[in-house]
């Protein structure tokens, strides 16, 4: 987005949405971080979103890797939620060429 002119206003609705995102985004994170590290001192395990729940043994563990799936899930659903409401403030054609950076980004990327 911060390669479309976009009026005044826009611009901050767009801001206030990004501010919103990566203050839940980053506390969603750190509750993740914190969920691992209680499973790392609790269990002597690794307990994360894309294990093999067949790695846990204890109710106590199976219980910490659905909250860290719950958490993940959030996660997921925080970010589609902003991307939604970033691309309402587009037109259609800048819609598009932002597809077409994010696109042009990720094949730069995996070169």
């Amino acid at each position: 987005m911060s390669r479309q002119s976009l009026p005044a206003d826009v611009q901050e609705k767009a801001d206030v949405i990004m501010v919103g995102f990566l203050q839940e985004h980053e506390a969603l994170c750190s509750d993740a971080v914190k969920l691992m590290l209680r499973g790392r001192y609790s269990f002597s395990k690794l307990i994360h979103s894309k294990m093999s729940p067949d790695r846990l043994g204890s109710s106590r563990e199976q219980e910490l890797y659905r909250e860290l799936l719950r958490n993940s899930g959030r996660r997921a659903s925080v970010a589609r939620g902003a991307s939604a409401e970033l691309e309402q403030l587009l037109t259609d054609r800048q819609r598009q060429q932002m597809r077409s950076d994010i696109a042009a980004a990720a094949y730069g990327r995996r070169r």
